[in-house]
């Protein structure tokens, strides 16, 4: 507690004004006490003060966890203040982590499936339309020799037109089955396995995000 005092000429005259109410005293009395004056200033008493008593929380909150498990850590003590969104203890998450591990190993392994699938896929698909273009190349020659010798007529042998018939139906065959190889690999079940690894990869990828997730509430 502080207190200022103010000490000035307003108290010399009151002190003045006292004593010229007092009975004045006789001839060879006492004389009448001198007045003091001095200069006015301000000062500060300080008095330390001792309580006792008894702190209270404005608000108190429960604080609860987004996953179950024992506490491992305190990252606060009592009385700290904390942020939205800061830890506040570490849970035990030897377990989870080890879960964490297995499911990112299991991610690239069906990533580099999926890869290997996809590349070897391609290829074979590369392999079936180049021979497709050449069995239809085969198919245009024969054909055109099959045109040439219509168009001879007699000067040609029969054997050599049936000759020549025979190898254009047979570019034919190739041409209709490369199709149908070509087909079955963007169609059909090669096609069906790399989609069914990709849909793997995908779902091992969600399941790595669940526990890495998980993880993190620990």
């Amino acid at each position: 507690m502080r207190f200022i005092l103010y000490v000035g000429v307003a108290f010399a005259a009151m002190v003045a004004a006292a004593d010229a109410q007092q009975p004045k005293g006789k001839a060879g009395g006492q004389p009448a006490p001198k007045v003091l004056v001095t200069a006015a200033r301000a000062d500060v008493v300080s008095e330390p003060r001792t309580f006792v008593g008894t702190v209270k929380p404005i608000r108190r909150s429960l604080v609860g966890s987004a996953a179950a498990g024992r506490v491992e850590e305190y990252l606060i003590n009592d009385g700290d203040a904390v942020k939205a969104g800061q830890p506040i203890a570490i849970l035990r998450r030897g377990i989870i982590k080890a879960e964490v591990d297995t499911a990112r190993a299991t991610l690239v392994m069906r990533q580099a499936e999926l890869a290997e699938m996809e590349q070897s896929y391609q290829e074979e698909v590369d392999q079936g339309q180049a021979k497709l273009l050449q069995a239809q190349a085969e198919l245009a020659f024969r054909q055109g020799k099959v045109q040439r010798s219509r168009s001879l007529g007699t000067s040609v042998s029969r054997e050599l037109f049936e000759e020549d018939s025979s190898l254009a139906n047979k570019a034919d065959a190739s041409v209709r089955e490369h199709q149908a190889a070509v087909r079955m690999l963007t169609q059909g079940a090669r096609q069906m396995k790399t989609e069914q690894a990709r849909a793997r990869m995908a779902a091992q990828q969600a399941e790595l995000q669940r526990l890495e997730e998980q993880f993190e509430r620990h």
